[in-house]
Parts: structure tokens; C-alpha cells; sequence
């Protein structure tokens, strides 16, 4: 093969593991319940890191498997799962949710995380991209919500009967 062919071939071979998303049957994920766990201690980390934090008491978790799809169709589904924890504040002013925001983007950058965003909303990656972390202001409602969430994992960490992978 011309190394030109090599090269095409290697570009395309890069851009059809971009593109299959979720599509990773031969490698162990966290289980559901370990991605929960983890997402819960980058989010302690965040809170312990950011002595402003308003309380953030109502914890949500969700399991969500329709952006876990094999190929371009985007309904060809895999059977893994996308693990959310969510911690909501009610009655937060402006202001120290303003602070609280850019306490957390300071951290988050300190730590090496890709954050972007800007105002009400801010966005990161954690641990080589593998958790997606949140923080958020809803001046209209008064909400403050700081989640995270996994990419895609097989709830037990290996596919099972029925999966898809």
C-alpha cells in the first residue's frame, strides 16, 4: 500500500472510532453504579474546592441510554447507558450564583479540566473526556444545578444477553 493510502486509510479509520460513539462492546466500562460513584466524587471535589458553594441538597440520578447508538443512524441502540447526578439549590440570588460560577470555572481550569461556557452556564471534561460536568444558573427560577455525566457504559461493565454491542 502507497503511503498515501495508508494515510487515507488511518484518517478514515480515526474518524469511524470518532463517530461510533458509544460502539466499545470489546472493552469493561465502569459499571453504572462506579460511573454514579465517580461522578458523585468529582462533584464533592468541586463543592469541597469552592468554600462559596450555596447548599446544594436535592440529588438526582438519572440513567439514560438514547445517545448510546452504534453507527450514523442514531437508532441503532447499544444497550449501554449514560449515568447523570445532579445537585439542585432553590432560592439563590444572582450574585452568589455569579460567584459560585466562577469559583467552580477556576477550579475546574486549575484542575486541567476542558471547560467552556460563559455567564449562566459552564461546561468541562474530566478524566481525558471520559465525564462531563455542569454547573448552571436559572436566574429566572432561582436554581443552581452542578451535575455530571458519564459517557456511554454497560451497567454492569460488560455487555449482556440482549445488548447491542
Amino acid at each position: 500500500m502507497r503511503a498515501s493510502g495508508r494515510v487515507i486509510l488511518a484518517a478514515c479509520l480515526i474518524a469511524a472510532a470518532a463517530l461510533s460513539g458509544c460502539d466499545q462492546a470489546e472493552q469493561r466500562t465502569p459499571t453504572a453504579d462506579e460511573a454514579a460513584a465517580r461522578i458523585d466524587g468529582l462533584l464533592d471535589e468541586t463543592r469541597r474546592a469552592v468554600p462559596t458553594a450555596p447548599r446544594l441538597g436535592y440529588r438526582t440520578v438519572t440513567e439514560n441510554q438514547s445517545s448510546c447508538v452504534k453507527g450514523l443512524s442514531g437508532s441503532d441502540f447499544t444497550g449501554q447507558v449514560t449515568i447523570g447526578v445532579e445537585y439542585t439549590a432553590a432560592d439563590v440570588a444572582a450574585e452568589p450564583a455569579r460567584r459560585f460560577l466562577e469559583a467552580v470555572g477556576a477550579y475546574w481550569s486549575g484542575e486541567g479540566y476542558r471547560t467552556s461556557g460563559d455567564g449562566d452556564l459552564l461546561n468541562a471534561r474530566a478524566e481525558d473526556g471520559k465525564y462531563r460536568l455542569a454547573v448552571n444558573y436559572d436566574p429566572a427560577a432561582g436554581e443552581l444545578r452542578l451535575a455530571g455525566y458519564s459517557d456511554c457504559v454497560w451497567r454492569h461493565g460488560t455487555p449482556e444477553p440482549g445488548d447491542n454491542p
